[in-house]
């Protein structure tokens, strides 16, 4: 410290500090800049006539909006539910949940849902979707790929991102006043959303302005910071007004060169179908759904009613009166319309009287732009063909645009007075959940939604538990699915790294052409892998040596165990010679690991007991004899960043023991990735050969959950699902797996998959007979329908396609 600071408090020395950046030239230059920007902004800014047809005060940071005089606004964020497709239970469940949400508001809260549908771009889709090429000769593949998801974007025009959310409004006193109602009001509306298992965010002040930059001003750049009103001495309106505005023509807005309007929903049928909201969702154009909703207090509701009520009986007594005099039947003069309002107002005050259910004023509105009044007036009359479809009118806001469009802002304030009064049952039939999208930034493409037509788009290195499974019965394109994963993988992942365990000698056509590392694991071959191999990373673990001996104990359970599994002796007799084999390599100078063969083996036959003999006897074998490949010194490359393990010549009788051998392996390339940074993907075909052994099943089950930890990422493929679902670890595997692609699925094997995911009526279906390559996948919590076919014509094709007659056509084209 220097001496002029010595004896300074911490507070002193802040203040000259700061004193000292203040006078600094580069904080006078950044200042002259951010003044010099401030006066530039100032010039070129809307016209204060402009700003005012928005209609809010002040936008705070904090996220609070103050609409006018004591009126005050916050908006959440809310993700979708699989609503559509739900088993019918859950439907249930989740509109009693929204009814809930609704009525823990009272008078004084006004609720605005707004449901935007906006077209996402294609270039910022390219960007998260494309796979950079590297100069590699795999490039083509990339390009392949790159050229299936553009035609795919193209020809589908229906990648449409859909944000959900919730405005709540109260009136206040003051900002601090404000600050803590909404806060308590936020608190109760997450809690109802968490309650449905609907995730919800706050927004802050910057980003309720991108949203109404995005409705407003939705072909132009959003930039702003709060400290820019610094220097601009401007308002935020400032930010989302346009260069112009104009209300004057009769049904319709002109927002600089754009044109926009505002729809309501006039006529409701006696009863609605939830499938409203869904349906406009559907269109193909970008808009914004908004929905008012204000509680009324409960004594006033009754009122309400029974007055409306006693109005209409006075006009029917009126009716009847009239009918007598002219000497007509009294009945046969009442306007039908009438009678039937009657039993509209009595089913209504029974429903608020007897099921303690609420009342409110309901305002719907749809909002879209076009740029031409010819499109405009399209896209209006597929909303109004919606409408019809589900016995509802839609009309245009005649010289009430304005109003319409600050109704239509998620502002939290209506300004039109048309509105319809409904029960809570009613009014939660505008429910604001369809079907999930899965769109995780920077995901792979893992094909097209069924239900919303966007694209699938994954990244399983954000899901908590992000090992996964891959199921489908036989010709159900499960194999392709498994090498377009691995592919991708390779290709959009450069610095990760990839192991198969190939039983089925499926993956050596890819392995050639990705450069991969194939090791061929059979009897009678010069391929050896050191059973006793421990990874140098790690020494220092929890007693490495433990780990290896658990590993021996199970493969000689596999091996030799038979039907009753090995004895106490024969156990104890293993762990002892494993123990003393990496003592003795401990206190050696040797470098390369301890085998079989020359170690362990040579101890096992000194031990004095009479099973360690019998042990030597059986064991000899698989150590010294004819298969004896994995009691040798490693003798093949295991650094490869593509690694293929066929154990096809194994035979039955040891394929399951090669396929657990090589898990040890994969276990240690695994802790060596992990000190290095490096993600490891390992892909195990036919894993129900793990779980054909109780032995081999425990050992499977720990590694699947040890090698989660230590951020790897298992998939496990199989056909199987009956045999899967008979071991009871594999349900727990398959249950904590937040990663599953489901094919086509044989009918006992979808009962089973259907009451362990709860899969809908819907959803079902999607697996009993789809074309190849469809189903459902799972992220998540979420399940959505989907389809991922490859083009025939492509190169990739070639390279992933299993159909052995696919093959022989394509061998026969490329012969000479």
């Amino acid at each position: 410290m220097k001496g002029f600071q010595r004896g300074k408090s911490v507070k002193q020395r802040n203040i000259e500090v700061n004193k000292a950046i203040k006078k600094s030239s580069l904080t006078k230059l950044l200042h002259k800049q951010k003044k010099k920007r401030g006066k530039k902004e100032r010039k070129s800014a809307p016209a204060k006539h402009a700003q005012r047809k928005i209609r809010y005060e002040k936008m705070y940071e904090s996220g609070i909006c103050e609409l006018a005089s004591g009126y005050y606004s916050k908006s959440i964020q809310f993700s979708d539910v699989n609503y559509q497709i739900a088993p019918v239970e859950d439907q249930q469940a989740i509109f009693q949940g929204y009814c809930t949400l609704l009525d823990s508001c009272d008078e004084r809260t006004h609720l605005t849902i707004t449901l935007k549908k906006k077209r996402m771009e294609q270039k910022e889709l390219e960007k998260q979707l494309f796979y950079k090429e590297t100069g590699e000769r795999q490039d083509i593949y990339r390009r392949e790929l790159n050229e299936m998801l553009r035609r795919t974007m193209t020809e589908g025009g229906t990648n449409f991102s859909k944000q959900n959310l919730l405005t709540f409004s109260t009136q206040s006193t003051d900002y601090d006043q404000a600050k803590h109602s909404l806060t308590r009001i936020e608190q109760q509306l997450s809690h109802s959303l968490s309650e449905i298992e609907s995730s919800s965010q706050t927004l802050s002040g910057k980003e309720r302005l991108q949203l109404l930059h995005e409705l407003i001003k939705p072909n132009e750049w959003f930039q702003f910071n709060y400290t820019d009103l610094v220097y601009s001495r401007l308002s935020t309106k400032a930010v989302v007004t346009p260069a112009s505005f104009s209300f004057k023509a009769k049904d319709y807005i002109e927002i600089g060169s754009e044109y926009a309007q505002v729809l309501y929903l006039k006529d409701y049928p006696t009863k609605l179908s939830d499938r409203l909201i869904l349906e406009l969702m559907d269109i193909g154009e970008e808009l914004c759904i908004s929905i008012h909703i204000e509680p009324v207090d409960s004594e006033k509701a009754n009122q309400l009613v029974q007055i409306k009520k006693a109005y209409m009986e006075g006009d029917k007594t009126t009716a009847e009166r009239k009918a007598t005099q002219k000497g007509y039947d009294p009945y046969s003069n009442i306007p039908y319309e009438l009678t039937n309002s009657i039993k509209e107002a009595e089913a209504l005050l029974d429903d608020l009287v007897k099921t303690g259910q609420k009342l409110y004023f309901v305002t719907f509105l749809v909002y879209f732009r076009s740029q031409t009044k010819e499109k405009l007036a399209d896209i209006a009359e597929q909303v109004q063909h919606v409408g019809r479809k589900n016995r509802c009118h839609f009309n245009a806001l005649d010289y009430l645009q304005d109003e319409g469009f600050n109704s239509v802002l998620p502002l939290g304030k209506n300004w039109i007075e048309q509105q319809r009064t409904l029960t809570t049952e009613s009014t939660a039939i505008f429910i604001p959940f369809s079907a999930q999208d899965l769109n995780h930034i920077d995901g792979k493409y893992y094909g097209k939604n069924e239900m919303t037509k966007n694209s699938v788009r994954i990244d399983r290195k954000q899901l908590n538990t992000p090992s996964g499974m891959i199921l489908g019965s036989s010709g159900s394109g499960k194999g392709v699915a498994k090498k377009y994963e691995e592919i991708t993988t390779l290709l959009k992942n450069p610095e990760d790294e990839v192991i198969s365990i190939d039983p089925e000698d499926e993956d050596t056509i890819i392995g050639n052409d990705f450069d991969a590392q194939i090791i061929n694991i059979a009897p009678n071959t010069n391929t050896f892998i050191n059973l006793l191999d421990i990874s140098e990373d790690l020494r220092g673990e929890a007693d490495p040596v433990k780990l290896k001996s658990d590993f021996l104990l199970t493969a000689c359970e596999a091996l030799i165990g038979g039907p009753t599994g090995l004895n106490s002796a024969q156990r104890s007799i293993i762990d002892r010679v494993t123990r003393l084999t990496y003592f003795n390599f401990q206190k050696s100078s040797e470098k390369s690991a301890p085998t079989l063969a020359e170690d362990w083996f040579p101890l096992l036959k000194e031990q004095p007991e009479k099973e360690a003999q019998t042990l030597a006897l059986d064991l000899e074998l698989y150590i010294d004899g004819s298969l004896s490949m994995f009691s040798k010194p490693t003798n093949v490359s295991l650094n490869k960043r593509f690694m293929i393990y066929n154990t096809k010549q194994l035979g039955n009788q040891l394929k399951t023991f090669g396929m657990m051998v090589v898990l040890e392996q994969v276990w240690n390339r695994v802790v060596r990735n992990r000190d290095r940074g490096i993600t490891t993907w390992i892909y195990i075909d036919e894993m129900q050969l793990l779980l054909n052994d109780p032995y081999c099943e425990n050992y499977f089950f720990e590694l699947w959950s040890r090698i989660r930890k230590w951020g790897a990422i298992a998939t496990g493929i199989t056909q199987n699902v009956e045999t899967l679902l008979l071991s009871d670890k594999a349900r727990r595997m398959l249950s904590n797996t937040e990663f599953i692609i489901m094919l086509k699925q044989a009918k006992s094997d979808l009962d089973e998959l259907s009451s362990l995911f709860n899969l809908s009526y819907q959803q079902q279906r999607q697996l009993l007979n789809p074309i190849k390559g469809a189903g459902l996948i799972r992220a998540g919590n979420a399940i959505v329908p989907f389809s991922n076919t490859v083009d025939p014509t492509t190169k990739l094709y070639e390279l992933i396609t299993t159909d052995p007659v696919e093959r022989h056509r394509l061998r026969q084209d490329v012969s000479p």
